[in-house]
């Protein structure tokens, strides 16, 4: 009997339309070889156009759901995504310890949506930073998200920079800022390591309307992770996967782009 590989445990929201969250994080991992299991932090009721209604499963839930997946099949490494409340987070770092998890783990700190709903209690956002980045391998905000996080207003390559290391100082090994507009007609991604002052920028084309873009980067970071690549080498990894994902993306009605993950 083979042993299974790759195990990615996704502690995140569930996204009813599919395009993003738990239902984005599963088809990447599958894509890529990896082995999904789950912990579902929130239901919502969405598409690419809105958020109609979202409801938060109870902490008590979501940690039992973790000890399920580690008393079982066992896990390789954790994304987290979408937290919600204090309270999960609170029951996530306690079922880390007493599970004594020493694996990656990739933090998305999903703080609003892209149509502009919140997506974590501001008191939450502390918990967030003062008890899970210490744990982080890799933490992976958009823009608006850094500069939420870092209270730096991203302006340029030298603020970018400063708010990358202002959440490096919060105790992740390395932060990854995406979709910085660096130059006209193109975004980048850079990524911030905490040996020395190693800084990597790659640039990407420009897509917009995009749904679910973050969640498959940071799953695809997952992956090569638990296929123990090295940071770097599992961004180069995910950022092909996305971009590619991209390329053969469906239109909703709402002329947003679904990803084919695969």
């Amino acid at each position: 009997m083979k042993s299974i590989k790759y195990r990615v445990l996704v502690i995140a929201g569930s996204d009813s339309g599919g395009g993003a969250g738990i239902q984005a994080d599963i088809k990447t991992i599958n894509a890529l070889g990896g082995y999904p299991m789950t912990a579902i932090t929130s239901l919502t009721a969405q598409n690419t156009r809105k958020i109609y209604r979202m409801t938060a499963v109870p902490h008590k839930m979501v940690a039992s759901q973790m000890i399920s997946a580690f008393e079982d099949v066992g896990v390789d490494v954790i994304k987290i995504g979408m937290l919600g409340n204090r309270q999960n987070i609170s029951a996530i770092v306690k079922v880390l310890k007493k599970k004594k998890f020493n694996g990656k783990i990739v933090i998305d700190p999903i703080l609003k949506s892209t149509t502009g709903v919140r997506l974590i209690s501001k008191d939450a956002i502390s918990s967030l930073k003062k008890k899970l980045f210490p744990l982080a391998s890799v933490v992976t905000p958009n823009v608006f998200e850094a500069e939420e996080l870092s209270g730096v207003s991203i302006s340029d390559s030298k603020s970018i920079k400063k708010a990358a290391h202002k959440i490096l100082d919060l105790g992740p090994e390395s932060v990854l800022i995406t979709g910085y507009a660096a130059r006209k007609g193109h975004l980048s991604d850079i990524l911030v390591g905490r040996n020395g002052e190693r800084v990597t920028e790659y640039k990407k084309i420009r897509f917009s309307g995009a749904h679910g873009t973050g969640c498959t980067l940071s799953s695809a970071i997952a992956v090569g992770l638990a296929k123990h690549m090295t940071i770097p080498r599992a961004y180069k990894s995910g950022f092909s996967f996305v971009q590619s994902s991209i390329k053969k993306a469906h239109f909703s009605k709402g002329k947003h782009a679904y990803l084919t993950q695969r």
